[in-house]
């Protein structure tokens, strides 16, 4: 391991021995022991693995929860002939369902839904290019496969981006990006019909030209139509529109605030998904991450961040690590107090027992450290974080 860095998150393998000397833990009664497991910690700059350590597939998808599981669907950005699905207990531990729809030209920003009524999961997606058709596969099961049924022009024309929503009432919208007078140059919302496979009637259709990313989320009875700048697979700003009925009237495009940046923390808005629970709700946004700011520390397909508001209005502050409890619904900023191992002693080898690391002084670990699987054993996988409290050579 080579390079000059502050801080690493590693996985701990059997080849590396961390030793730890911390103090007692506080006695807690057994509420507040039930209630302090139920914290997670969400880890950003990082790649995000599957069970098997294998880096997770989901550009320009979407987060659904059925049955009390959450739902990652996404695609292979490798050409996005592929769709896959994990699902998660915890948004933490992912489990690779593999390719859910496969097809033979570009389709991507897709979203799932389940329809009460036919009883079936409905994909919804971008289909056919970048000026595309509104795709529809559906399955009986969230997990597929799916198998694809239509695809159809929107107002007779070619769509850029999409995604929908369901409201509280069950009904579903589409926000699209119509190509009808020219590439990019129109937003509109339909309504779907019941069946969530054709639409219906359009709502909304606005002068907007080089926004994408669209998205819809609902806090408080107020909508927000979020879009990102229209630049390829460039980093960019968030704005959003507001109004307290789908149908309008709508405020004019503000731009999110993201103290300290100015392109939404090196990201471009996936979508912003409410997570609920017995105390609170908080909203959460998830951003791909396409290209990376490495000398900032910016790693990883995706960013996940907790939103918050200023009265009405949606702030976007950066925690590379903060903690999610999905039981209550609440979310808290990473405290270091918390970590019982800071401040004391730790050695640290690159052999134990009979394992011995032969690539922990690789000069390329850093730069490829997902394919250099570090365990502690293959039934106890774990991580370790280290803070090393200042720049520090590694491996001068």
């Amino acid at each position: 391991m080579s390079g000059c860095i502050g801080s690493i998150l590693l996985p701990l393998c059997a080849a590396i021995l961390i030793v730890l000397s911390v103090g007692q833990p506080t006695a807690w009664g057994a509420d507040e022991a039930s209630a302090a497991s139920q914290w997670r910690t969400i880890h950003n700059d990082f790649y995000w693995t599957d069970q098997n350590g294998a880096r997770i597939l989901t550009r320009s998808g979407c987060l659904a929860q059925f049955n009390g599981t959450y739902y990652w669907y996404g695609g292979n950005p490798r050409g996005f002939r592929e769709q896959y699905c994990y699902t998660s207990t915890d948004l933490i531990h992912w489990t690779n369902h593999g390719v859910i729809l496969r097809h033979n030209t570009d389709a991507n920003r897709i979203d799932v839904v389940y329809n009460e009524t036919s009883k079936q999961y409905v994909m919804i997606l971008k289909y056919d290019g970048n000026g595309a058709h509104l795709g529809i596969a559906t399955s009986d099961k969230p997990q597929g496969p799916f198998t694809f049924k239509t695809q159809t022009l929107v107002d007779n024309a070619l769509m850029g981006d999409m995604s929908v929503y369901k409201d509280d009432d069950g009904k579903l919208y589409l926000a699209y990006v119509s190509w009808a007078v020219g590439t990019n140059a129109q937003h509109g919302i339909y309504l779907f019909k019941p069946d969530f496979l054709t639409l219906d009637k359009r709502l909304q259709l606005w002068d907007i030209r080089a926004r994408e990313a669209n998205h819809i989320f609902k806090r408080n009875g107020i909508y927000y139509y979020g879009t990102s700048r229209t630049a390829g697979i460039q980093s960019s700003g968030t704005s959003y529109y507001t109004a307290t009925d789908m149908n309008g009237p709508w405020s004019p495009a503000k731009p999110m605030p993201t103290p300290g940046s100015n392109n939404s923390w090196d990201s471009q808005v996936d979508f912003v998904y409410p997570i609920e629970g017995t105390k609170s709700k908080f909203y959460l946004y998830v951003g791909d991450r396409w290209i990376k700011d490495l000398p900032q520390g910016r790693n990883g397909d995706y960013i996940w961040l907790p939103m918050e508001f200023n009265g009405d209005e949606p702030v976007l502050n950066y925690y590379q690590d903060w903690d999610i409890n999905l039981t209550t619904g609440e979310w808290r900023k990473f405290d270091p107090a918390r970590n019982l191992a800071a401040g004391k002693p730790a050695t640290a080898s690159s052999t134990t027992g009979t394992n011995v690391s032969s690539n922990v002084t690789d000069v390329a670990t850093y730069e490829n450290y997902m394919s250099s699987r570090w365990e502690s054993e293959p039934s106890d996988p774990q991580w370790i974080s280290v803070d090393l409290g200042k720049p520090t050579e590694i491996n001068p």
